[in-house]
Parts: structure tokens; sequence; C-alpha cells
């Protein structure tokens, strides 16, 4: 079934954009392609913030605090590159994009794109080199401001009647590697974690999270005792040994 476009049938009209801006707390965000400052007929137009975007655009850390863009820049069609003679347009970019700061966040995006049938792609720092967090003309969820980290000695997943004793973390899924192998050597650990510091740790689970240290203790996803996450129904469920085994089982991979 085709997925609705802006100014096509079904597209949502301005009224429930607002109320998704609303649901969200005002976090719904009309993204502004990232090199725009280099071109005159943008309204972010700025030569010296050009010049500084240009040394930083081909670098990891540039993608980390904004809202759209992909470290490989293909996947947004190269539709606003930092070269003043080339064109600008937003049309590569995601139409609207969720600063998710909780799971009722991300099932507010994960409801609306069902309800009015728009393409719904999940982003945290934009490290993916398939383009998966990316999509034209779709409602993103960044997972960007979904963190915290917590470390313990032993887990109960809720539902179970037992304890593991073990030592781990709990964290959100836009965890950057660099924040959680610093809290794990913090303690005196070391984790299964991916190479490229801004590797968030929602979207390295769910592609099974392979390491330096896979060879010897397998991929990350093996090593999860439980899952929060938002269905494609928009539920928000806890998945582990002990409820929702089916999901825990798929997402473990």
């Amino acid at each position: 079934q085709c997925r609705a476009v802006p100014g096509g049938p079904g597209w949502p009209s301005a009224d429930r954009w607002v109320a998704l801006n609303s649901t969200v707390g005002g976090r719904l965000i009309a993204p502004v392609p990232p090199a725009a400052p280099c071109h005159a007929d943008q309204a972010s137009y700025n030569e010296t913030t050009c010049t500084n975007l240009k040394a930083a655009f081909k670098t990891y850390d540039f993608y980390v605090d904004i809202p759209v863009g992909s470290q490989v820049p293909a996947w947004d069609n190269d539709t606003c590159l930092p070269l003043e003679t080339a064109p600008c347009s937003a049309a590569g970019y995601p139409a609207y994009v969720i600063n998710a700061t909780s799971a009722t966040d991300v099932k507010a995006g994960v409801d609306f794109a069902r309800k009015h049938k728009i393409r719904l792609v999940v982003r945290a720092s934009g490290h993916d080199f398939l383009g998966r967090s990316n999509a034209p003309n779709s409602l993103s969820i960044w997972t960007h401001g979904l963190k915290g980290i917590k470390l313990f000695d032993s887990f109960k997943p809720r539902g179970c009647k037992t304890t593991i004793n073990t030592t781990g973390l709990v964290a959100g899924a836009g965890s950057y590697m660099r924040q959680l192998n610093e809290a794990a050597a913090a303690a005196g650990r070391a984790m299964i974690s991916g190479g490229g510091p801004t590797v968030t740790l929602g979207g390295y689970l769910t592609g099974g999270g392979h390491g330096l240290l896979s060879p010897r203790y397998g991929m990350a996803a093996d090593q999860v005792l439980e899952f929060e996450v938002v269905t494609p129904t928009g539920d928000i469920v806890t998945a582990n040994e002990c409820q929702n085994q089916d999901l825990f089982w798929a997402l473990r991979g």
C-alpha cells in the first residue's frame, strides 16, 4: 500500500501535526538540511557557519547533535551538500522529526505514522551505512535523547522470580558506545561494543552488535537480559525470558 507524501492524498493536515507536537511536548521538528547555511537561497544561510560546516561535514561527530542527516550523504540523495554551486533541497530528508525523550514519545510517533500511513524511520546519530535511519517524506523518531546509564551487580528481569547474579548495565537506546565503554571501564569491566564512538545502543543491538570481543563472547544482542520496546502496534512492552519470550528471542537474533 502506498505511503502518504506531503501534498498528496492522505497527508495529515497542519492541525494534526500541531496536535502531534502537543502530544510529544513541543518536540516535533520540521528539519532544515544540515548544509543549508552554505546556500544563499536558504533562510539559514551564513558564510561563517558554512566555512565551519565544510570542515565538519565528513566527520562522525557532526551528525550526533542534529536531527537529520546520514554519515553517508548518498543516503540523503545528496539533496543538500555544502557546495554553494549545487542545489539545496529538503526533499531527501524526513518531513518531520520527533525528538523523543521517552517511550511514550516513541509510541506517539509510531501510532501517528501507522494511522496516517506515513513512512516511519528511526535515527539516533545517523551512523548507519545502509541508510535505514533516513527516508524522504517520512516521520523520523530521533532517539538521541533516550540516554541514561546505570550499572548493576545483579538483575531481576521484570515478571521473573529469579535474580541473575552478573555485572551489567541498563541504558537508553540513544546512549553512545563512547559513553557505554567509559561507564563499563569505570567499574573495571569491558563490554561487547562497536568500535565507532558515535554508534548508539539501539541500532547497535538491533543490528546484532559485533565487536572485537565477539569471536570469544558472541554478539552484543546475545548478552541482553531484557528489552523495553515499542512495537509496530504502538504497545510499550517488556521482553525477557519470562514475558513476551517470542519477541525477546527475535530481538536477540
